[in-house]
């Protein structure tokens, strides 16, 4: 009987000391959690619109070509019409994949990427490098290593690097939105020790999904247990450090402190998928934008079911559109349901009761 008790006693003093070091790993280091909420953004896959072998058949895919990096998972994969026009130059969306800056890749934007290819544009899906290897700004700086590239390709591929369109989702919309305020704010590139890079012309455009641009919402006291686990694991592991509630870096990241009216045209959307982004964080860079001057477009109230995600670079503030207004062709629609959104930001996709039910509607003119 003594030796079942020194048994039992010894199996759980092993379990306990396991138990503490489980405990402790998350405590000192951002790491497991990073690990666990990664597994998260695995689930779910793009939702492929009707006919969309017909849309597929007509757009080429050249995958995981490389661009100039010392960083990780430097790779992009390049999306064009099958056919061009003699002697034209495609104009190019440069898209970031999200995943919440610990997560993701350049293979879930398929379906987007040959939508747009579908419809005159070179699209470059690119990868780069997330936490914990890839913390702030190593993303930011990576964008703009791919953007660079693109004028050192553009001749052998045929695109135009006059004109450029910056675009991402979840945390791929912040990346994007950071890197077009580091290029178009006086002062930026400086204070955030981010480099402006040489570009031919000005950005055409930005297409801002789902992107959480201001960090001090990060903090929010009142926010459920799992949502402060989540968003701590955000901010100590992509910013680099545990108290990075105060850090320079998280002021520097919110890009909603740090815009100007040369932010390019653009499209901006809430923090989550099917919200209202006039309470979403899309609504906060919006309402900054706006009021310095910049013709920007936040959709309207998204649909329930939301059988449609409209891409439309259209703003009645500049007339015909952003895509005339900037030399570009008719972007369109690009087509996803629900779940599709999801699997771009499984985690921060808010209580179903914020999802409304019938198709989608379009633009509307009061935004």
């Amino acid at each position: 009987m003594k030796r079942i008790r020194r048994i039992v006693a010894w199996v759980l003093a092993v379990v306990l000391g396991v138990a503490l070091v489980v405990g402790a790993a998350f405590v000192v280091s951002p790491v497991p959690s990073i690990m666990l909420f990664r597994n998260a953004f695995k689930e779910g896959h793009p939702v492929e619109p009707p006919r969309f072998d017909e849309v597929r058949r007509t757009v080429q895919v050249t995958r995981d070509q490389e661009y100039p990096s010392s960083y990780r998972r430097h790779t992009f994969d390049l999306y064009r019409p099958r056919r061009i026009p003699a002697h034209a130059a495609l104009p190019v969306i440069v898209w970031v994949h999200g995943g919440g800056f610990i997560a993701g890749d350049k293979s879930g934007l398929s379906t987007y990427a040959t939508l747009m290819a579908a419809r005159g544009y070179a699209v470059i899906a690119m990868n780069y490098d997330y936490a914990p290897t890839g913390t702030y700004p190593t993303p930011v700086v990576q964008l703009g290593q791919m953007v660079s590239h693109v004028a050192a390709i553009a001749q052998r591929e045929r695109l135009d690097p006059d004109r450029i369109v910056v675009g991402g989702d979840s945390a791929g919309a912040q990346i994007a939105a950071q890197f077009a305020a580091v290029q178009t704010t006086p002062g930026y590139a400086e204070s955030s020790g981010i480099e402006r890079i040489a570009m031919r012309a000005p950005l055409a455009g930005a297409l801002l999904f789902c992107g959480p641009y201001d960090f001090t919402r990060f903090t929010d006291a009142n926010a459920p247990w799992i949502q402060r686990w989540f968003m701590n694991t955000i901010g100590w592991g992509y910013l680099g450090t545990r108290d990075w509630a105060s850090s320079p870096q998280m002021r520097q990241a919110s890009v909603v402190r740090h815009v100007s009216d040369r932010f390019p045209q653009g499209v901006c959307r809430g923090w989550q998928c099917l919200l209202v982004p006039r309470s979403g964080q899309g609504a906060g860079l919006g309402l900054t934008l706006r009021r310095g001057g910049c013709h920007l477009l936040v959709l309207p109230r998204q649909s329930r079911t939301a059988t449609r995600i409209p891409i439309r670079l259209r703003s009645p503030r500049i007339g015909p559109g952003v895509e005339r207004h900037a030399g570009l062709p008719r972007l369109g629609r690009a087509h996803a349901d629900a779940r599709h959104c999801r699997a771009m930001n499984p985690v921060g996709r808010g209580p179903r009761n914020q999802i409304g039910r019938g198709p989608q509607r379009g633009p509307q003119r009061k935004s």
